[in-house]
């Protein structure tokens, strides 16, 4: 550091001081950025994955309330037990568009969209069917309409829950990567900043060493300050 030692006492004091000034805000804007990474994560986790998770379960419940209660008007003993079976139903089915829709508008992967591709589709059928099952359970008897249940609406159904169970898996596969996401950069930020304040240190130290030394030299100190060990290495060869 011969330069260093050629410049006024002055100047070799703002110089250290602004280099541990300069360290302080490295080291503060490093963690307030590592902080945002931490932060986003953790948001993406609250405001996606598990609104995404709850949608999509609170979606497959509309499907077997809306299957109970069909197979339970196409079963039902008088008029009076069927209407109120079919009021569940259409309350489920409101329901069950509902969910569709809060979940669409979280889904962001692209199997993820496929599969609401397919599930709109067969939605379709299954709707219209479920309202015959209740049609032809009303006007044509309780044996018609489980005819007409298992040979049509069941299939369906299993067809749609078959998907929406995996759209289930996707957003736990997609919330689990965000939290081992969110793990990760908490372990980076963490030894990025351990080995920030280290380095501050070392520093610190090092230009204190300088300084001191420096004014000891120019005081006429009769006893120079020792050599920190650092500045023999590496030995000459």
């Amino acid at each position: 550091m011969s330069w260093f030692e050629r410049l006024k006492l002055s100047h070799r004091l703002i110089a250290s001081f602004g280099v541990a000034i300069v360290l302080t805000m490295a080291l503060g804007a490093g963690a307030v950025w590592q902080l945002g990474q931490v932060n986003h994560v953790a948001a993406d986790l609250q405001s996606h994955w598990m609104p995404s998770v709850r949608a999509a379960l609170e979606w497959r419940s509309d499907l077997q309330a809306i299957r109970l209660g069909t197979l339970q008007h196409a079963t039902a003993a008088n008029e009076r037990e069927k209407r109120r079976h079919a009021a569940v139903v259409t309350a489920a089915l409101e329901q069950f568009a509902k969910h569709e829709a809060e979940f669409q508008a979280l889904a962001t992967l692209d199997e993820q969209k496929k599969l609401l591709g397919e599930i709109r589709t067969l939605n379709e059928s299954f709707v219209s069917v479920t309202k015959q099952v209740l049609e032809v359970s009303s006007k044509e008897g309780n044996e018609a309409a489980m005819a007409l249940q298992n040979s049509e609406m069941r299939p369906r159904a299993q067809q749609v829950e078959t998907r929406m169970d995996r759209l289930v898996e996707l957003s736990i596969e997609g919330g689990n990567a965000a939290a081992a996401s969110s793990e990760r950069t908490y372990k980076i930020s963490r030894a990025v900043l351990a080995g920030g304040v280290l380095l501050s240190v070392l520093m610190g130290l090092g230009l204190a060493a300088a300084v001191t030394r420096s004014v000891l030299r120019q005081l006429g100190a009769t006893r120079p300050m020792p050599r920190p060990w650092w500045s023999g290495w590496p030995p000459a060869t």
